[in-house]
C-alpha cells in the first residue's frame, strides 16, 4: 500500500468517527421523528462523576438514564465513576449506548443495560449487549422495544 492509499484509508475511517457530541445530536434529531412521545434530556453534571448523560421520560413516563459513549475500538471506555453509578443502580432503568465506528463495519450502536456493566467493563464490546443496530436505518422504537423488555435487568 503506497503512501495515498494509506491516507485515504486514514481519511475514510476518521470521516466515520463520531463524536459522543454528534451521537447526541443524531439521537436528539430521531427521536423527534420516531418518538415525539419521549422526552430526551442532556444533563450536564460537573458536581457528580459519573452521572449518565441522558435523562428520557417515555412513552409510559417512566423515567431512564443513559451514557452515551463512542469508541472505535472494542473498548468500553467507561471511567471508574461511572462504573461505580451503575453497579449501584443496576436494577434501575439505566442503560449505556456504545456508538462504534472505525475499521471495516459499517458504524454500530450498541445497548446495555446498568446490570452489564461489569462485564462491559472487562469484555469491552465482546460483552452480549441487549441489542446492536447498524447506525444507517435505525429504528429507534425497536431500542426501545428491546429496552422495555429488559427494563428489571438479565
Amino acid at each position: 500500500m503506497n503512501l495515498e492509499e494509506l491516507l485515504s484509508t486514514e481519511q475514510r475511517k476518521s470521516s466515520r468517527k463520531k463524536s459522543e457530541s454528534q451521537f447526541w445530536k443524531q439521537i436528539k434529531s430521531q427521536s423527534k421523528k420516531q418518538l415525539p412521545q419521549h422526552r430526551f434530556t442532556r444533563l450536564e453534571s460537573w458536581a457528580t462523576l459519573g452521572v449518565p448523560d441522558v435523562l428520557v421520560c417515555d412513552d409510559e413516563g417512566e423515567l431512564h438514564l443513559v451514557e452515551l459513549k463512542s469508541i472505535t475500538g472494542y473498548a468500553s471506555k467507561l471511567s471508574a465513576h461511572q462504573i461505580s453509578f451503575f453497579v449501584k443502580h443496576s436494577d434501575a432503568n439505566a442503560w449505556i449506548w456504545i456508538y462504534k465506528s472505525g475499521g471495516l463495519k459499517a458504524p454500530q450502536i450498541f445497548v446495555y443495560h446498568a446490570s452489564q456493566v461489569m462485564e462491559l467493563a472487562k469484555k469491552g464490546l465482546r460483552a452480549e449487549p441487549c441489542g446492536v443496530w447498524n447506525e444507517a436505518g435505525i429504528e429507534w422504537g425497536e431500542v426501545w422495544g428491546k429496552m422495555k423488555a429488559r427494563r428489571s435487568g438479565p
